[in-house]
């Protein structure tokens, strides 16, 4: 057996998620791209988990899954679910106070729809990334987002395979820690 190294999407969004209901949210929407892929199946589980183990409704109403258009693909299909998944939020009356991303691409998406029709973020709606990308970063407001511990992949990548080079075979199999970080797109709103 191939050692592994992973990161635990399910607990990730869970955690996504408590901090979301930490800062005060009840209605928390989670915009996703097609749940077509194992990760973003497990984020949906997680973030319905921080709702069960929360004592709060699970609405199925407040899952966006982003339904691209092949026709109109553009160069960042995750920006424009972002756009079609916060057009879709507005359409149906802004039911939530936070939106969950399954990606930074797609919160920057749904940030930029929310601004232009006058939405401000995180005074209205607050939106939370997740993946921790750079970008994030230089966003106004800058992305509160979940960040995967991507150096730490390589450094314990780099140690497998020396070890592996070296003929100790190691069977590893390791989940990788998240953590928040606490950008301007999340709000605390009063319960």
């Amino acid at each position: 057996e191939s050692p592994g190294i992973h990161f635990d999407s399910r607990a990730g969004a869970r955690m996504a998620a408590e901090y979301l209901i930490s800062q005060g949210h009840r209605r928390i929407a989670f915009a996703t791209m097609p749940m077509t892929r194992c990760t973003r199946i497990e984020m949906h589980k997680g973030y319905r988990d921080a709702h069960l183990m929360s004592n709060l409704p699970y609405d199925p109403a407040l899952v966006y899954e982003s339904t691209p258009d092949p026709a109109s693909l553009s160069d960042d299909p995750e920006l424009q679910a972002g756009h079609e998944i916060a057009s879709r939020f507005l359409h149906d009356g802004r039911k939530a106070t936070a939106i969950m991303c399954n990606n930074d691409m797609v919160a920057i998406g749904v940030i930029q729809t929310l601004l232009k029709h006058g939405v401000r973020v995180p005074q209205d709606v607050s939106v939370m990334g997740f993946d921790g990308i750079e970008l994030g970063n230089y966003l106004s407001p800058r992305l509160t987002t979940v960040r995967q511990a991507r150096e730490r992949i390589a450094d314990r990548s780099l140690e497998i395979l020396l070890s592996d080079i070296a003929g100790e075979r190691p069977a590893v199999h390791e989940l990788l820690p998240f953590d928040i970080v606490e950008g301007e797109s999340a709000a605390k709103i009063a319960r």
